[in-house]
């Protein structure tokens, strides 16, 4: 899919999320699945200056079913998580994935880059514990931009190997890893 695809398929996809109550009050249907549509969304990307159960409120009244997270929960105390886990509740809605790797600004946790492999796995093992607190079923891991000086088949080899050992880290902990799949078009890095 390229990028101009991409953005009418969110356009359209922001079009039947302000549907989604109608919808679900019509008992909208996946006609191939014969299941209800689920819509999800990512959370940093609307409603940013609202706090966090503002935000859910705002994403469950547009029809929302889950959320993606990425870093709200960095400074979170114990009693943060348990009104976002209140407030998820009452709302019905749920957290599908979180990004494992995500504070790309501070310190570099590609998995591209062999020397950046400590950090990436230290950031699962802290994430993991985060998805496991949020009642979250899913991670998403992200291989980070070319790395100037190392080969593609190193790239590669290091996207291998990272996912090899954060595969060991969630083994039996029932929290998959998701490679997010960037293409060039939309980041060309």
């Amino acid at each position: 899919m390229n990028r101009r695809k991409f953005h009418r398929t969110l356009a359209g996809a922001a079009l039947a999320a302000a549907a989604g109550p109608a919808l679900s009050a019509l008992g909208a249907q996946d006609a191939s699945a014969g299941e209800a549509i689920k819509f999800s969304v990512m959370l940093w990307t609307i409603f940013r200056e609202l706090p966090f159960e503002e935000r859910l409120e705002k994403v469950a009244q547009a029809g929302y079913h889950s959320l993606s997270l990425v870093n709200e929960f960095a400074k979170w105390t114990d009693s943060d998580y348990q009104k976002a886990l209140n407030e998820k509740k009452s709302l019905g809605l749920g957290i599908d994935t979180l990004v494992a790797n995500s504070d790309y600004a501070h310190r570099p946790v590609t998995l591209v880059n062999p020397a950046h492999r400590e950090g990436f796995l230290a950031d699962v093992r802290g994430r993991l514990k985060v998805a496991q607190r949020l009642d979250c079923p899913t991670m998403i891991v992200m291989s980070g931009n070319n790395q100037p000086g190392l080969s593609h088949a190193a790239q590669h080899e290091s996207v291998v190997e990272g996912l090899k050992r954060a595969a060991d880290i969630v083994k039996g902990k029932n929290v998959p890893l998701l490679l997010e799949n960037i293409d060039l078009e939309e980041n060309p890095h």
